[in-house]
């Protein structure tokens, strides 16, 4: 079975350049990056709150005793 030249020929199928993420990020619109920026930043002081206040129950549990979370627990 005998096939096309042009089928054979890689050279043919044309690739698309690659882009670079600074120029995937040039295409994207200022506020898409402006909010994505913002939640980012949202999401790691949330995370900071999260772990420092953990950090202080712990470690006021560890200094008072566990008996000031219950309910009629002294302090």
């Amino acid at each position: 079975m005998t096939t096309p030249q042009g089928m054979s020929d890689q050279s043919a199928v044309e690739t698309p350049p690659e882009q670079t993420p600074n120029e995937i990020l040039a295409e994207q619109g200022f506020i898409y990056r402006a909010i994505t920026r913002l939640l980012g930043w949202l999401m790691f002081l949330g995370f900071m709150i999260l772990t420092i206040g953990t950090l202080t129950f712990i470690s006021l549990a560890l200094y008072k005793g566990i008996l000031w979370l219950w309910p009629g627990g002294e302090l």
